[in-house]
């Protein structure tokens, strides 16, 4: 792990790959590539729909944090095999296509597969914006990404 600021670019430490941008400072971990532009064409291999954008998860973040008190979500990452705890609501005073944990610093909001919050949230999506969602016992899982079954 290193701390890096001042230029744009990437470069590889210790099998961590790290990216580093314009003005911005973050510590370098191994959690998701930091590069929007390859989990994208990740995303497009691996899944064969894509529900949310980075404007959707954010309007999602700040719908959440402003109605409920939801500690914490658990969230899985396309380019990371395990299911991750974080801490809500993470942070979107970053570069657009992020948001800033405490647990993985920066990560990309097209790298979320699914989240899920401990609460049922049913009532606060049926009021405005539409997410892609599911409530099982009392747990609300939001889907970015999706392989339909053929019908």
């Amino acid at each position: 792990m290193g701390l890096l600021s001042g230029r744009s670019g990437h470069f590889e430490r210790y099998g961590v790959r790290v990216c580093y941008f314009l003005k911005e400072t973050f510590w370098a971990c191994p959690m998701t590539v930091h590069d929007p532009r390859s989990t994208g064409r990740l995303a497009r291999r691996l899944f064969s729909a894509a529900h949310m954008s980075d404007t959707k998860w954010r309007k999602l973040f700040e719908a959440v944090s402003e109605a409920a008190n939801v500690y914490p979500m658990t969230v899985k990452f396309i380019d990371v095999p395990e299911v991750k705890k974080l801490r809500f609501p993470p942070s979107l005073h970053c570069s657009w296509p992020y948001i800033d944990t405490i647990e993985f610093g920066p990560t990309e909001l097209r790298a979320i597969e699914w989240l899920e919050f401990n609460a049922d949230l049913t009532e606060l999506f049926e009021g405005g914006e539409r997410f892609p969602s599911q409530v099982m016992n009392g747990v609300t899982r939001v889907i970015g990404y999706s392989n339909p079954s053929a019908s």
